[in-house]
């Protein structure tokens, strides 16, 4: 048992720091692109009748300057005109899917 834990061990770690790292990748890239516009938030939500209207009648207001928007109804898109965006929303939604989600990605040291 001590064995497989020499051996498992530093994998985790490194495994750990590797997904902590792209994570922080991530978050700068956004911000590097969309923090000049006063953008820190990612917004997906769909064409769907139950939250469409909500989102853009509650939400929007008050995140529509923050925001940076995606539609999920067009998630197929995403790829080629939105890859930044589509890997900030898989690497904290995951891969279920849901919506709608609010993604916060405050510059460092900044608080809302």
């Amino acid at each position: 048992m001590l064995g497989f834990l020499v051996i498992v061990a530093p994998l985790i770690v490194v495994t750990a720091g590797y997904d902590r790292w792209r994570r922080a990748q991530l978050r700068r890239a956004f911000l590097t692109r969309w923090a000049p516009s006063g953008k820190d938030v990612l917004l997906v939500y769909s064409d769907s009748p139950h939250w469409q209207r909500y989102v853009e009648t509650h939400w929007l207001p008050q995140l529509g300057a923050r925001a940076v928007v995606l539609n999920w109804s067009e998630r197929a898109t995403w790829p080629e005109r939105h890859p930044l965006e589509a890997a900030v929303f898989r690497r904290w939604a995951g891969d279920r899917e849901f919506n709608p989600i609010a993604i916060v990605l405050p510059a460092e040291g900044r608080s809302r």
